[in-house]
């Protein structure tokens, strides 16, 4: 909890935040951008944009043998979890569907 001076709680400070992140009024247009304009018609390969700027990334980030890995071990808790038989929650919200 974020504190204003003299030590009372500050309960502002979620709304301030929530306005700082994005939302479709501002994301759209931008990933319109990237989708059509030109400008963006160079970026190849995992390039990152963040708002209207291409960034540098750690090369973890471009790993291409890490990303196979990731997609691999995604498919099989995906296949496990199917195969798995419906037990509590999951098997109340699949009857009442």
């Amino acid at each position: 909890m974020a504190l204003a001076l003299g030590g009372v709680p500050k309960f502002g400070w979620p709304r301030d935040f929530l306005r700082a992140v994005a939302n479709p009024e501002r994301s759209g247009p931008a990933l319109a951008s990237i989708a059509l304009d030109d400008r963006w018609s160079v970026l190849r390969d995992g390039a990152f944009v963040v708002r209207d700027k291409v960034i540098e990334v750690q090369p973890v980030a471009q790993d291409r043998d890490r990303e196979r890995r990731l997609w691999d071990a995604t498919a099989q808790l995906l296949e496990k979890a199917a195969a798995a038989p419906l037990s509590g929650r999951r098997a109340r919200a699949r009857s009442t569907a």
